[in-house]
């Protein structure tokens, strides 16, 4: 996701780290994005940096070397397990492109699950089994 925003600090953006020209914010959906400043001084090198990120083969390569999924539309779990890129049990995991039309988000765990999380924990930091 990528903003561009005010130097204005009544936005109140809790900015992670910052140049000239962008920023890493933390966004209400709990993703980090970058972000170009109206002011910056390079708008156009900030705009060629972050369409550098997200071509397909860099975000790939990032991907691989940062463990965090780009927001590519052409990576599927499918594509991601034949590759070898993940294993088959990470499928589930992969972000899907459909999630962000829903809103889909990872929340707190309802309290049967979350019980059962801890206990599990519990019996892990214990040194036994589940």
């Amino acid at each position: 996701m990528v903003l561009q925003i005010d130097t204005n600090p009544a936005l109140e953006l809790p900015i992670q780290s910052c140049n000239p020209n962008i920023c890493v914010v933390r966004a209400a959906l709990r993703d980090q994005v970058l972000s170009m400043l109206r002011s910056g001084k390079n708008p156009v090198l900030a705009h060629l940096f972050i369409n550098h990120l997200l071509d397909p083969e860099v975000a790939q390569q990032n991907f691989a070397q940062t463990g965090y999924q780009p927001p590519q539309n052409d990576i599927n779990p499918d594509s991601l397990v034949s590759s070898g890129f993940i294993p088959e049990n990470l499928k589930s995991a992969v972000v899907k492109p459909e999630y962000f039309d829903t809103g889909y988000r990872l929340l707190e765990l309802d309290p049967a699950n979350d019980a059962a999380w801890h206990n599990v924990w519990r019996a892990f930091k214990a040194g036994g089994g589940a």
